[in-house]
């Protein structure tokens, strides 16, 4: 018997959006013929260059997301080890000679090798010099938009979590993770005590969102600030969260915090009176 060649999907993959999804969905459609694997870099080579650059996924949301769409296996390459090699080299000593590609999937803007300078014509010259197949997979459109990562990053920096387009393009709510620490202690004098986040996620929208917290593979309703709290005169930006019908005491654990939709912006209020008849106004309008 004929052993299985590999099939890679070659990506960056931020935020698993539906174009990512049809590279996928073809991907695993030949897993009879071939073994599917999926690779990607990290750091991301926009994160390489600026490391605070607004990516919507960490490397490991990427993995778990990858993972959950049916790819078990998923390479990460240190982005700085193919940095400098030009684009024949890339495919010789990566795709070829690491990965034993027997067919190469990619998108049809995919650029590779130093300064990017590799594109779908060098690959499909490469392909038939190192005997591997070219899937190239077209781009795909939703609303009258080409589905990209860099449409979902304005949109989502800009609060639009609950757009039709943006959740068309992602097929789920915009998520962050992060590990609940101490506050100050004044969402609780005020009767809505708050949990407090820190997060490695670089998109965080600011204002006030209805959200669901997940922990432990449950979700709660909530409502989260995510800001600089001028009421209270903050310097730091921070994301303050509070749960409706809940007490657990959840510091130093992990949760993820779903958007569902942006409330209203934040705004610096008179008086603490005056902030708390805001806050039952916001609850008040969760769905």
């Amino acid at each position: 018997m004929k052993a299985k060649s590999n099939s890679v999907a070659i990506g960056n993959f931020d935020g698993l959006h539906a174009g990512h999804q049809a590279l996928l969905q073809y991907l695993l459609s030949r897993r009879r013929n071939c073994h599917p694997r999926v690779l990607t870099f990290d750091p991301h080579p926009k994160a390489y260059f600026e490391p605070r650059f607004p990516l919507i996924n960490t490397a490991s949301q990427r993995e778990e997301l990858i993972r959950k769409y049916g790819v078990q296996e998923v390479v990460f390459v240190d982005f700085s080890r193919v940095l400098n090699l030009n684009p024949e080299d890339f495919v010789r000593q990566l795709l070829v000679g690491e990965l034993a590609c027997g067919e190469v999937v990619v998108g049809h803007d995919f650029r590779f090798g130093k300064k990017r300078t590799g594109n779908i014509g060098h690959l499909t010259t490469l392909s038939g010099t190192y005997g591997f197949q070219l899937t190239v997979i077209p781009p795909v459109t939703i609303d009258h938009r080409r589905v990209s990562s860099t449409f979902l990053r304005e949109w989502l920096l800009a609060g639009r979590v609950d757009d039709p387009t943006v959740l068309n393009m992602m097929t789920r709510r915009y998520f962050i993770d992060g590990q609940v620490v101490r506050g100050k202690g004044v969402g609780r004098s005020l009767g809505f005590p708050t949990l407090n986040m820190q997060t490695e996620n670089r998109i965080l929208p600011e204002g006030v969102f209805e959200t669901r917290l997940e922990y432990r593979g449950k979700k709660y309703r909530s409502i989260t600030n995510v800001g600089f709290n001028p009421t209270f005169r903050r310097t730091r930006r921070s994301i303050e969260t509070y749960i409706l019908n809940f007490s657990d005491d959840l510091y130093r654990q992990r949760v993820r915090l779903h958007f569902v939709r942006k409330i209203r912006e934040e705004r610096r209020f008179r008086s603490h009176q005056a902030l708390v008849e805001q806050i039952r106004r916001d609850l008040s309008r969760l769905k």
